[in-house]
């Protein structure tokens, strides 16, 4: 027992040396990705000081503002004309709520229940926990069936608020595009161009770098988690091995007692026969006491 003990506790701390190796190197890749993405946010500040300074500088504008004006003031008016009608379906939103008592965003409710499935599925449970998540899930199912109205108005919603987002966009990308008409045939829109095109290349950078790291983050705390787990199995195995010992002890003791007062006995014999008593024999005394 003793043996396996100490076979599985040498295998948990070169697994727990493993991991915290691994974990360092994620580390130490983790913060450079950081430390880029923070170095690129700064260069590309910087580079937007500049762009501003150059617009600044520049008043004249080009013959096609005109029509990217009208654009652009044509996708504003179809914002305002959405917005009244979203502000509308908000109104039957409410209303329908209030109708069927709901407490949850259907799609919520659509989200926990695939999270749940994606629990039972992918993790190790027990079967009581199941058979609860699974009671739990047809609850949900049932409860986002019988709100078929509000899924229809927030898939409405959802539509329109899209619609918007779209229109918003294209008035933002005429409006950027006005703005950037205006600079073609000014001095020093060459510089401009530049920059712009230097920020967007840069800006791509740091999302890179910053999608890098938070992959290396989650990483890092996946290993983390398997540190800590073989820490405390190797935590339990030192217990156990304590016990072992301890238990060991205990019966060399109970051996050593029992022999001693054998001995002890044997040594009152000879007392009661006026026997000789021997070295051996004082020391048995001196060991009982």
């Amino acid at each position: 027992m003793q043996k396996e003990l100490f076979g599985r506790s040498n295998e948990l701390n070169k697994e727990i040396y493993s991991l915290r190796s691994e974990l360092n190197r994620i580390n130490e890749e983790k913060e450079s990705w950081f430390k880029k993405k923070e170095e690129l946010k700064k260069e590309v500040s910087s580079l937007i000081k500049e762009i501003k300074e150059i617009k600044k500088t520049k008043d004249k504008s080009n013959i096609s503002v005109i029509d990217f004006k009208k654009q652009r003031d044509s996708y504003n008016n179809q914002v305002k004309e959405l917005i009244k009608k979203i502000k509308e379906i908000n109104k039957q939103k409410l209303e329908a709520i209030k109708k069927h008592k709901v407490t949850f965003d259907p799609d919520q409710i659509k989200s926990k229940i695939d999270a749940l499935e994606l629990k039972i599925e992918t993790e190790a449970i027990s079967f009581d926990n199941e058979k609860k998540i699974m009671k739990q899930i047809k609850q949900l199912k049932k409860q986002y069936g019988e709100l078929a109205e509000v899924k229809k108005i927030y898939d409405e919603s959802a539509k329109v608020s899209k619609e918007i987002e779209e229109a918003k966009k294209k008035a933002e990308e005429f409006h950027k595009q006005l703005q950037g008409q205006n600079l073609v045939n000014k001095e020093g829109y060459g510089d401009f161009m530049e920059l712009s095109k230097k920020i967007v290349s840069l800006k791509k950078e740091q999302e890179e770098a910053f999608k890098k790291f938070l992959e290396l983050k989650q990483k890092f705390n996946v290993v983390n988690d398997k540190l800590q787990e073989k820490l405390k199995n190797v935590k339990k195995v030192k217990e156990d091995i304590n016990k072992v010992n301890l238990a060991k002890k205990e019966q060399r003791e109970k051996e050593i007692k029992e022999i001693l007062e054998e001995k002890e006995k044997k040594i009152e014999e000879k007392i009661k026969k006026r026997q000789k008593i021997t070295t051996e024999d004082l020391l048995v005394f001196q060991q009982r006491k």
